[in-house]
C-alpha cells in the first residue's frame, strides 16, 4: 500500500506550481463538527487547472473530505491520509464555478489543518472532465472514487476514461460501477490492452447516469493490471448529450403501461402514470421514462 502511494504521489510532486496564494494558514482542528471554512471571495480568481493543496499535521489516518455548501465539492474524491501531510485536488470547472459561488469547507473526523494553498499551474484539463488528477492503478484492485455530485446537472453521451501513456503498453481490468456486489449498477467490466482511454457509450446502457448513481454516494473505478506497466488513471470526461444525433424518443405511443418519470438529475417527477399520460404538463426538457429517454418540446 505505501509503495502505492509514493508512486502516485512521484507524479503530483513533479508538478511545479507558477505561483501559490495561501487561502489559510495556521493550526485548526477539524473534526465533522466542527469544520474549516473558507469563503468563496478567497476563490475570486480561481481558473481550471488551478491545484487546491490542503496540508495537515502529521499523523492524521482518517479521511477527509472537501465540501460546498453542505454537499461533496463536485470533482472532488473519497480521499485517505494513510499518514500523508499533504493532501491536492486539481480543479475542474464544476469545482471552480462551486468553491467561486459557495466556498470551501474541510470536513473529517479528526486532523489538524495547518495550511491551505491556490497553485497555479500548466496543467491543462480536458473539455468535459469532472474529475483530474493522478490516480494510481497496478496489481491490486485500486479504486478511484469520484463523489456523485460532480455528475449533477449533467446530460452525457459518453463516460470517457482518460490514462497516462503508461497504459499503452499493460492488460488490466477495468470496472466501472456505483455499488459493490450488485450488477444492476455497474456500467462497465472489461478487460483491456494497449489502450490510453475507454468510451462508454451510456445511451446503450439500461439506466440513465443519474440513475446508476442512485445506488451508491459515488462514481467507482476499479482498476487491475494483469500484466505490462503500472499507469495512472488521469481524467473522467463527459461528453454531453446531442439531441441533433442521440437517440430522440418522442412520447406519442398511447398505452396502458404505467411507468414513472425522472428528470436528469433522477429525481422522480411522476410515479405509476400511464405511459400516455406520463410527458403532460411537464416542462420541456429531457425526460426518462419507462427506462427511456423522452423529448418534452
Amino acid at each position: 500500500m505505501k509503495n502505492l502511494l509514493l508512486s502516485a504521489l512521484a507524479v503530483l510532486s513533479s508538478i511545479a506550481p507558477v505561483c501559490a496564494e495561501t487561502l489559510f494558514e495556521g493550526s485548526q482542528p477539524v473534526t465533522w463538527a466542527n469544520t474549516l471554512q473558507i469563503g468563496a471571495e478567497k476563490f475570486a480568481e480561481a481558473n481550471v487547472g488551478d491545484q487546491l493543496v490542503v496540508k495537515v499535521a502529521p499523523g492524521a489516518s482518517d479521511v477527509i473530505e472537501l465540501k460546498a455548501n453542505g454537499v461533496w465539492l463536485p470533482g472532488s474524491v473519497l480521499t485517505r491520509f494513510n499518514d500523508r501531510t499533504e493532501i491536492s485536488a486539481f480543479l475542474t470547472d464544476g469545482m471552480r464555478n462551486t468553491l467561486k459561488t459557495y466556498g470551501l469547507e474541510l470536513c473529517g473526523p479528526a486532523f489538524t489543518v495547518e495550511a491551505v494553498e491556490l497553485n497555479t499551474t500548466d496543467q491543462i484539463i480536458p473539455q468535459g472532465a469532472v474529475w483530474f488528477g493522478y490516480s494510481w492503478v497496478d496489481g491490486g484492485w485500486n479504486t478511484l472514487e469520484v463523489f456523485k455530485t460532480a455528475f449533477e446537472d449533467q446530460n452525457p453521451s459518453k463516460l470517457i476514461i482518460n490514462f497516462t501513456p503508461e497504459a499503452e503498453d499493460s492488460t488490466f481490468i477495468l470496472n466501472v460501477l456505483t455499488a459493490w456486489d450488485n450488477d444492476e449498477f455497474k456500467l462497465f467490466g472489461q478487460t483491456l490492452t494497449n489502450q490510453t482511454s475507454v468510451e462508454i457509450d451510456l445511451t446503450t446502457l439500461p439506466k440513465t447516469l443519474a440513475q446508476y448513481l442512485e445506488g451508491g454516494n459515488a462514481l467507482m473505478i476499479q482498476g487491475h493490471v494483469e500484466g505490462g506497466n503500472s499507469f495512472n488513471i488521469n481524467s473522467v470526461v463527459l461528453e454531453p448529450y446531442n439531441s441533433e444525433t442521440g437517440i430522440e424518443a418522442l412520447a406519442n405511443e398511447p398505452t396502458n403501461e404505467n411507468v414513472s418519470v425522472y428528470n436528469l438529475m433522477g429525481v422522480k417527477v411522476k410515479s405509476s402514470v400511464s405511459r400516455s399520460e406520463a410527458t403532460q404538463s411537464l416542462a420541456a426538457g429531457i425526460y426518462v421514462v419507462g427506462g427511456q429517454k423522452v423529448i418534452v418540446r
